[in-house]
């Protein structure tokens, strides 16, 4: 799973709209035909505008993304609410934690603990990237929490994995027994191939989906060009790759 993981990380750039735009740029600048040229360039000049509608990527995740579990349908409190990481990172410089786009991850379950929804936040998350800082994102996690006011006998910490396949794996034996009575709390693009790997590893939480990008589409969506739809296609694109690629490996 190592070799894996670290193929991963290497490869994950060339599945960014960044590096085919950029690719079909160099193409055309190695082109001698001027014709060809121009091709190529009006081709990669529409494909860009084509990724820039963030209307064409929000409805593809409406579709993708998990539905939204409604807080009035949990009728009962859970032992557990799993945070799934790659949420926060540690801040060498400031040394603290430091939240990124997916932090809804967090702040749902902090939410959830304060309305008795869950009984126990357990994070799973180590160091995720290439470059060790030597504080792994579940330890970060756990010092915001105490900082808040959450008692330290309320925190679950799992400090080993670095994929979700190895979220799953450590967190179960974290909560050996208790497979069942947990919420599974990530952003919404990634709660399907989430919820197919805590399956594969016999662990059956219940949905509980936040960090929404499809979920609120208008006309203008399809009209304004937006930068950070090529974000969300980033993000959509390593989603359903991801999904395909886990399936091969028979992670899911």
């Amino acid at each position: 799973m190592n070799t894996f993981w670290y193929i991963s990380k290497i490869l994950i750039p060339l599945s960014g709209i960044w590096f085919w735009v950029a690719l079909l740029l160099v193409i055309a600048l190695l082109t001698k035909n001027p014709k060809k040229k121009r091709k190529i360039l009006i081709a990669t000049l529409l494909l860009f505008f084509f990724f820039l509608n963030s209307g064409i990527i929000a409805s593809l995740l409406r579709v993708w993304e998990i539905k939204p579990t409604p807080l009035q349908s949990i009728t009962r409190p859970f032992k557990y609410g799993i945070v799934l990481g790659g949420f926060a990172a540690y801040d060498v410089e400031n040394k603290n934690i430091e939240f990124n786009n997916s932090s809804d991850r967090l702040f749902s379950a902090i939410m959830l603990y304060k309305q008795g929804k869950i009984k126990k936040i357990a994070i799973s998350g180590g160091e995720g990237t290439l470059i060790k800082t030597g504080k792994s994102e579940a330890d970060v996690s756990a010092d915001y929490l105490r900082s808040i006011g959450i008692a330290d006998s309320d925190i679950v910490c799992e400090t080993f994995s670095k994929n979700t396949t190895e979220n799953a794996a450590q967190i179960k034996k974290k909560i050996s027994g208790d497979a069942k009575d947990c919420l599974l709390i990530t952003s919404a693009y990634h709660m399907r191939r989430s919820m197919a790997i805590f399956h594969k590893q016999q662990m059956f939480p219940t949905a509980y989906a936040c960090d929404f990008r499809g979920s609120s589409i208008s006309l203008s969506d399809f009209i304004v060009f937006k930068s950070n739809a090529l974000v969300d296609w980033d993000v959509f694109i390593h989603e359903t790759v991801g999904y395909v690629v886990y399936w091969i490996m028979g992670y899911v």
